[in-house]
């Protein structure tokens, strides 16, 4: 039973996505940088002509297509992703950059205010 329960969380936990190169299901097959193209085939062999600002695979925006890359950024609740398919010499290499989002700065409220800044002066009467 022990070893049963370790092989489903093996199993559960092995099918989610941890880097790039597993979450990417496609391989670039043609870039054309001048048109501002790329042609991508995912693993059943379909093909797909992109360009920038298209969305692969429901979640990846494509940011950028280069000479030889293709730039895509992903976009979550708690990061944003960018994800750059490199094509050289026919292989394909895959780099992943991850940012966080800036925390937010705490509003200053300053404890020790003397009777002198409390008290403010009085202006007269409006004109």
């Amino acid at each position: 039973m022990k070893y049963l329960l370790l092989t489903f969380f093996a199993v559960c936990l092995g099918s989610f996505c941890v880097y790039a190169d597993s979450c990417i299901d496609f391989e670039i097959v043609k870039i054309s940088s001048r048109e501002g193209k790329a042609v991508l085939q995912d693993a059943a062999g379909k093909m797909k002509l992109i360009q920038t600002g298209d969305t692969v695979d429901g979640e990846l925006t494509v940011e950028e297509i280069a000479v030889n890359s293709v730039v895509f950024n992903k976009r979550t609740k708690v990061d944003f992703q960018r994800i750059i398919l490199r094509l050289e010499n026919g292989k394909q290499t895959i780099e992943q950059i991850t940012s966080l989002p800036e925390p937010s700065q705490p509003l200053y409220i300053p404890v020790n205010i003397s009777k002198e800044e409390k008290e403010l002066p009085d202006a007269g009467p409006v004109k």
